[in-house]
């Protein structure tokens, strides 16, 4: 089984073989795609209502809204929401990844601390990384005052470090492979 966007390229031979579902991305619900990436995520968090209440509260709020406001001719190249809710989704794993599983009770506290930086952080890299520096800047702007944080300046400069959920230079990752060799 796989999964296509759409046909344009598909033969007839290939539609004749095939038994296809189509869904038009207009009938799916961004809400709905969210909701199902909130069930799949780890049993600490899976049991904790409010955090994935509120991270769902907070992406609506922020990357949903700001992804409606955005000029699409400004992207460097054509993406559609799925598209976007999965990369988003993709960056909010890779965080949670890092979480200290031992201690995950301080490891949650301090992320729903931060909760917002973690949106703010996955909602800039799944929409903001698709434009040139004006657009990045623009869409900054607008995820941080949808979700009323202090506006960072440009955050491509920095990564959200999971350990302690502060901002911290991407050179620092580099830095801690060079102290390990």
């Amino acid at each position: 089984m796989f999964e296509v966007e759409d046909l344009k390229v598909a033969s007839p031979a290939t539609v004749s073989r095939c038994g296809m579902v189509f869904m038009d991305q207009n009938c799916l619900n961004p809400l709905s795609y969210l909701r199902n990436y909130l069930h799949g995520l780890p049993e600490a968090l899976n049991a904790s209502i409010d955090f994935k209440e509120e991270l769902l509260r907070l992406t609506e709020q922020s990357l949903l809204a700001v992804y409606k406001k955005v000029d699409k001719r400004e992207m460097i190249m054509e993406v559609n929401w799925p598209t976007i809710i999965g990369g988003f989704c993709a960056i909010v794993d890779a965080v949670l990844k890092e979480l200290d599983t031992e201690s995950i009770k301080d490891a949650l506290l301090g992320l729903r601390k931060n909760l917002k930086d973690l949106v703010l952080f996955a909602a800039y890299w799944s929409l903001g990384c698709l434009g040139e520096s004006e657009f990045r800047e623009r869409v900054m702007s607008q995820l941080s005052a949808a979700l009323k944080t202090e506006h960072l300046g440009n955050i491509a400069d920095r990564r959200l470090n999971s350990k302690n959920m502060e901002w911290v230079s991407w050179s620092t990752l580099l830095d801690n492979q060079a102290s390990q060799s």
